[in-house]
């Protein structure tokens, strides 16, 4: 927030569009971002779905069950929780108020699934799009150029109200036109 305000305050931003993206860890910090600051009015977020309570177990890793247990003093549950409660995207999707664009791989797709249910389930603006067999770092130039391209539409539609006027677009921006019109029938929250 620091950074942004800096920046706004040097001319450089402006305040009424601010995006933020993260990738792998990355993407968690973005994701938890948006549940605890008003600062953004877009996100996007990549190969991330990390420090979840679901994540504990869906993992099926003790690799990844002591990572969780050092990140947040312990399992999810017990005196934990109380760490998970404040900074677990999931536990914390209630607080989101911008649209937020997911891109993964199918494998770290299923772990990411947390939030992005709770997401769904409070109706907020959300869409994840999953590259099959694409691994943590997308290597093939088709999963790159679309993610770059993705990226590029969502920002540009969500901070700059733009279209791209590319026909095979046409149902993308259809789809978020109706998340827009749905976000604003609801109101601030």
């Amino acid at each position: 927030e620091t950074a942004v305000k800096s920046l706004v305050e040097e001319g450089i931003a402006d305040p009424q569009r601010v995006g933020i993206l993260g990738w792998s860890f990355g993407a968690f910090l973005a994701e938890m971002a948006i549940t605890q600051s008003d600062l953004f009015q877009a996100a996007s977020a990549g190969e991330g779905g990390l420090n979840n309570a679901g994540q504990y177990w869906v993992t099926g890793s003790a690799a990844m069950q002591r990572y969780l247990d050092a990140f947040f003093g312990g399992p999810p549950f017990g005196d934990a929780y109380d760490n998970y409660r404040k900074v677990a995207p999931a536990l914390n999707a209630d607080k989101v108020k911008v649209p937020l664009l997911r891109e993964y791989g199918s494998d770290v797709g299923v772990q990411s699934l947390e939030f992005y249910m709770a997401l769904k389930r409070l109706e907020k603006p959300v869409e994840q799009v999953i590259y099959p067999g694409a691994p943590h770092v997308f290597s093939l130039p088709s999963h790159r150029l679309a993610s770059m391209e993705r990226n590029l539409d969502w920002f540009r539609f969500w901070l700059q109200g733009y279209e791209n006027s590319d026909p095979g677009k046409v149902s993308q921006y259809e789809h978020w036109r109706a998340m827009r019109t749905k976000r604003q029938s609801v109101g601030p929250e």
